[in-house]
């Protein structure tokens, strides 16, 4: 070759534009021309790094060229794409397949001596580029795991394949979005922990994605989205045909922020873009799993809920107070502790905070729990109980979660984040409502797999309160006795 064309191919880019051909949207036999979203990822690429993507942005065809590029051109090099399931294996491969197959003949490449339905082997120079769902016992120098949020057993088969990697090998993870809680939204969350560069890409990149906006008369709404996202008209006009024929899906396949795709893509029980508003509130104290945002207010009054761990894996329990007047969540502990302490802590904290009306949860440990704090003279919450056959009313401390009663505190909370009546100021408790979903499999509104939601319950206590509480003392307590001690206003 010319030295000029020599140079030409030790630049990847270059070859990248101008060695491989790849079926178009449109059925045209074109070489790779990197769109904006793909040129913005090769800028910003890393040795290892995980793309959330909007859907038919191409970066599943960019980084199967790329990695056949490097088998082409990195002499003993073993090249793996791990696909989620079988039916993708021969569809990926294809693609690399077909630019291999329609490499220009003008310029000389290397020869695959075997060559099968999901295997490129190159004898010459001793490298391999090959698909599969699992992956051999190779020393794996670049990997590509596709559509990780779909892949079954998605952590293990990570962990027993990037184990082939050595340290100065590269691992890309690609995939559009399947709800909260799956180990593709774990491993994006703390992406930098585990060494990786996260990269997202919004529809607003995609070049094709505008529509003529003459004559077009925008709703508030729509120039609202407009103003948010920095979009010109022919991208609102898009935005406004393609939103009318998806409905909610849209934010699914189109999604304009990370936390929008996981969100718009799982069964959330929370609205989306509500949880996005919320800004965690700055503590005033905070002394291990208790966070304090506003000490105790003459004249104020208070609502608290408990949620008691079952024990059961990482369950913890939790302890919420709301501000009745201002609807401000000002006080907050989670974690593993004994119901005896647990106890302890919400006799202190119901006192210190004027006397304020308790609701504890009375299903399964809440038992134990109400049975410690019946004679300490707490404000708690009585629910009615109609027993035999005469309709006897019988009294019950506690609130009991069921199919029916739960339904009812979840919404009402949604419906006071509608109307902005509360304010949510622990950031745990804005995590665990991201990943509180709608199961399918059994109906429950419960956490997501490998998730937590005491502190959505607790929470959703204490609002139950603040809507059903009695009377409550107006005073606050100076001091108050708690066993042998006396306990300040100011200790926490």
């Amino acid at each position: 070759m010319e030295p000029d064309l020599i140079e030409k191919f030790g630049d990847p880019l270059w070859r990248l534009s101008n060695l491989y051909k790849i079926k178009t949207k449109s059925g045209a036999i074109e070489f790779l021309s990197p769109n904006e979203a793909q040129k913005k990822y090769l800028e910003d690429e890393k040795q290892n790094n995980i793309i959330l993507k909007a859907r038919q942005l191409g970066f599943s065809t960019l980084c199967l060229i790329r990695l056949l590029d490097k088998a082409l051109f990195t002499p003993n090099t073993t090249c793996v794409i791990m696909a989620h399931k079988r039916d993708s294996v021969q569809k990926l491969f294809k693609i690399i397949k077909f630019a291999y197959d329609n490499y220009p003949t003008e310029y000389p490449k290397a020869k695959a001596k075997y060559d099968t339905k999901n295997e490129l082997v190159f004898n010459e120079i001793n490298s391999t580029i090959y698909v599969a769902t699992e992956v051999r016992g190779d020393t794996i120098n670049h990997l590509h795991i596709s559509e990780m949020a779909f892949m079954d057993e998605a952590e293990d088969k990570f962990i027993a394949t990037v184990s082939a990697v050595p340290p100065e090998g590269s691992t890309t993870v690609e995939s559009t979005a399947n709800g909260i809680g799956d180990f593709f939204y774990d491993f994006y969350n703390t992406a930098e922990e585990r060494g990786f560069t996260p990269h997202f890409y919004p529809w607003m990149m995609a070049s094709e994605y505008k529509l003529p906006a003459t004559g077009m008369d925008f709703t508030d709404e729509e120039r609202k989205v407009q103003e948010k996202l920095g979009i010109e008209d022919d991208q609102l006009a898009w935005y406004s045909h393609k939103k009318k024929q998806l409905g909610h899906k849209f934010q699914q396949e189109f999604p304009s922020s990370a936390m929008e795709a996981f969100l718009a893509s799982g069964d959330n029980v929370f609205d989306a873009e509500m949880l996005d508003e919320l800004k965690p509130g700055t503590p005033l104290v905070q002394h291990g799993n208790t966070w304090v945002w506003k000490h105790p207010e003459m004249g104020h009054r208070y609502c608290m809920g408990v949620d008691v761990a079952e024990g059961i894996n990482r369950d913890e329990s939790a302890i919420d107070i709301i501000d009745i007047d201002t609807g401000e969540q000002v006080w907050h502990f989670s974690g593993k502790i004994a119901v005896p302490a647990l106890a302890e802590k919400v006799e202190i904290y119901a006192k210190k905070y004027n006397g304020c009306y308790v609701i504890p949860e009375a299903n399964n440990h809440g038992f134990s729990l109400i049975y410690l704090l019946q004679d300490k003279k707490l404000n708690i919450y009585k629910r009615e109980k109609f027993d035999g056959p005469r309709v006897k009313r019988i009294e019950r401390l506690g609130w009991q979660t069921t199919r029916r009663t739960k339904p009812l505190m979840v919404h009402a909370v949604k419906t006071a984040l509608f109307e902005k009546d509360i304010q949510i100021n622990h950031r745990k408790t804005i995590a665990q409502m991201k990943t509180f979903v709608n199961n399918p499999e059994n109906g429950k509104m419960e956490a997501a797999h490998g998730k937590l939601d005491d502190c959505v319950i607790s929470l959703c206590l204490a609002w139950q309160g603040v809507r059903i509480q009695p009377e409550t003392k107006r005073e606050a307590y100076d001091t108050f006795a708690f066993g042998d001690s006396s306990i300040s206003m100011t200790e926490y």
